[in-house]
């Protein structure tokens, strides 16, 4: 017999182990593929998170922009102490605090279609509070996607007085002179989470009469809630902000401190360090 009557026989399909570094490729390969697709499952969900902040931007400006067709021009109030109750469609009312905040009294302009004005994660806590507070629409009135600039924007109004002097606040659609400069949303949160009906401008508390302008105030980029005067940078470090012509645009922190986005005299007066003067010469409180 010869050595090659001797010589092993190799089939097609005899298993074969595989080799350690055969092994370490193929798991360094489905590790890579699994952060790529952690990575675009988070891509995706920021983009969709992004889309529906930009949804509810536009329903909200064109509900506040038909409000104001509907009253001769007439700003809606963003805070009103003691507004009358909102009637629904099916016949109850939003009363009390719920109805003091602008959403349920702009609903009737987006078809009562609250849901898609909310923070999307915070719908189930807004039910809950309302249940917790035994007041129907209350957790819903905080949750807004969008907070709005009341204190320089149609009036936030206690005891039938506004916070700021009367002359700084926009309160006809005649008064503004730069509809697209003007800002009266912007994404919200408060200390419990996204989602809250009222934003601040850097500069809201008027200063004395004949004292000097105050220095710009620095908003923390990770500050909380209230350092920022509850506006969430919460699409890629960039607040989602709405105008009164209805434009959307994205601002960092160090943007929105520009008061010309905020105050329609300081956009008049092309003074980004504006600060109201309170009336009658009185002494002013400290900006905060």
């Amino acid at each position: 017999m010869s050595k090659t009557d001797h010589a092993p026989i190799h089939r097609a399909g005899s298993p074969r182990g595989f080799s350690l570094i055969e092994l370490l490729v193929t798991i360094g390969i489905i590790v890579t593929l699994a952060l790529v697709g952690t990575g675009i499952q988070g891509t995706m969900a920021e983009k969709a998170a992004s889309a529906q902040d930009v949804a509810a931007g536009r329903t909200l400006i064109s509900a506040y922009q038909a409000y104001a067709a509907e009253n001769s021009g007439q700003l809606l109030v963003g805070y009103q102490k003691g507004a009358q109750p909102v009637t629904l469609p099916d016949g109850s009312q939003i009363s009390g605090e719920a109805a003091s905040r602008y959403v349920w009294r702009l609903a009737p302009y987006f078809d009562y279609s609250i849901n898609g004005v909310l923070y999307s994660k915070a719908r189930v806590r807004a039910q809950k509070e309302s249940e917790d507070a035994g007041m129907k629409g209350y957790g819903e009135s905080i949750s807004v996607a969008y907070g709005i600039n009341a204190y320089y924007v149609g009036g936030f109004v206690e005891n039938g007085e506004t916070s700021i002097p009367s002359g700084d606040v926009a309160t006809s659609l005649l008064q503004v002179d730069k509809p697209s400069s003007l800002l009266v949303f912007a994404t919200a949160r408060s200390s419990q989470g996204s989602g809250h009906y009222l934003v601040k401008a850097p500069r809201f508390v008027p200063r004395a009469a004949g004292t000097g302008a105050l220095s710009q105030p620095d908003w923390p980029q990770n500050g909380s809630a209230e350092s920022t005067g509850n506006v969430d940078f919460r699409n890629g470090d960039k607040a989602m902000c709405v105008f009164l012509d209805g434009s959307i645009r994205s601002y960092k922190v160090a943007e929105l401190t520009d008061m010309r986005l905020w105050s329609k005299n300081a956009a008049r007066d092309d003074n980004p360090n504006y600060a109201p003067v309170l009336e009658g010469g009185s002494g002013g409180r400290g900006n905060r």
